[in-house]
């Protein structure tokens, strides 16, 4: 065998042959042949994500929305044609009932891939589906509930407490990775914004309000970069304070909630 990257070298069903080469199918051929192999009774498939937006990396994986005509909905993963596979599957019922749960959790990831998705399969649905995605992230999220924003305020006053008498590292970064997470969620979806996960959140995060970002990821920067915990607990401080700052006394949580 010649010098084939060991990446590249799969099953020959799941390649082309170029040569003496060995390479993928391209994203759409093979999201194409992966349909019709294992959803031939798809009736309206929909490629999202990355690939979606002509965006994608060695790393990507192919998003696809299928619509079959009988479905409780679910999604699964696969790997095939030298690709991973995300697929989320649902009928003409099932992905109503995602995106009115989107609508409470305050996350749209349904919503997101059907506003920028491309139809590879179209039973003439596409353009009305992709019209209520768009229609429903316009909408937004639920507001928050007084209760979720009381114990945002009681949780993140207990974290700063701790950070501020913390003299472990370890801990010290423990607090400050779960407060890079939580408040720019909670930034989010007070202002009627969507959540996000991962890389994701900081370009929601900047989308909303760019210098609240900058300011933010400063913040963040000074603690990991030189142990400085002022910066994250002012900036914190500064979000909480419009709204009441935190809160301790007289902060009550039934159980089960």
């Amino acid at each position: 065998m010649k010098n084939i990257p060991v990446e590249l070298v799969f099953d020959d069903k799941r390649l082309n042959r170029e040569g003496d080469r060995l390479v993928r199918k391209t994203a759409r051929e093979a999201a194409k042949e992966f349909i019709g192999a294992h959803f031939p009774t798809c009736e309206l498939a929909i490629l999202a994500g990355s690939v979606a937006r002509a965006e994608e990396t060695t790393s990507s994986d192919i998003d696809l929305i299928l619509f079959l005509a009988e479905t409780n909905g679910y999604r699964e993963s696969f790997f095939a044609y030298g690709w991973p596979f995300e697929v989320f599957v649902h009928s003409q019922e099932t992905y109503l009932n995602e995106l009115n749960r989107e609508t409470q959790v305050g996350r749209s990831l349904l919503g997101n891939m059907l506003s920028e998705g491309i139809a590879l399969i179209d039973d003439g649905s596409f353009n009305r589906i992709k019209q209520e995605a768009i229609n429903h992230l316009k909408a937004g999220p639920a507001p928050l509930t007084r209760e979720y924003i009381e114990a945002s305020r009681y949780v993140m006053g207990n974290c700063i407490d701790d950070l501020i008498d913390v003299t472990s590292e370890a801990e010290a970064l423990m607090i400050v990775n779960t407060l890079s997470i939580e408040v720019p969620q909670f930034i989010l979806r007070y202002h009627n914004q969507w959540q996000a996960k991962g890389k994701s959140l900081s370009r929601a995060l900047y989308a909303y309000d760019y210098d609240c970002a900058e300011r933010f990821f400063y913040s963040l920067q000074a603690f990991y970069k030189k142990g400085q915990k002022d910066p994250i607990i002012a900036f914190i401080q500064e979000i909480y304070e419009p709204i009441g700052g935190f809160l301790f006394s007289g902060f009550r949580r039934e159980h089960g909630k």
